[in-house]
């Protein structure tokens, strides 16, 4: 998605919720691919992202552990 050319656009978006911005016919010509990001680098990053950002939704959570290896517990016991 260029985000010079279609400035409303989040540039994290889910493909559903892109879709949901765009007529159907449009998407629908859309070369659709995505990139799967290290899980561990990715969960690194977002811990320190929500813990930089009193407004995020689980930023009171996170920020009362005491440490990566307590959010990552926090993170498996959420996906199962």
């Amino acid at each position: 998605m260029n985000h010079y050319k279609y400035k409303h656009v989040e540039p994290h978006l889910t493909a559903v919720e892109i879709r949901e911005e765009f007529p159907q016919k449009i998407f629908d010509t859309y070369y659709k691919f995505a990139f799967v990001r290290n899980p561990w680098d990715w969960q690194v990053s977002m811990y320190h992202y929500v813990l930089e950002n009193p407004n995020h939704e689980h930023h009171s959570i996170i920020s009362s552990m005491n440490s990566f290896d307590k959010y990552v517990e926090w993170r498996v016991s959420q996906a199962t």
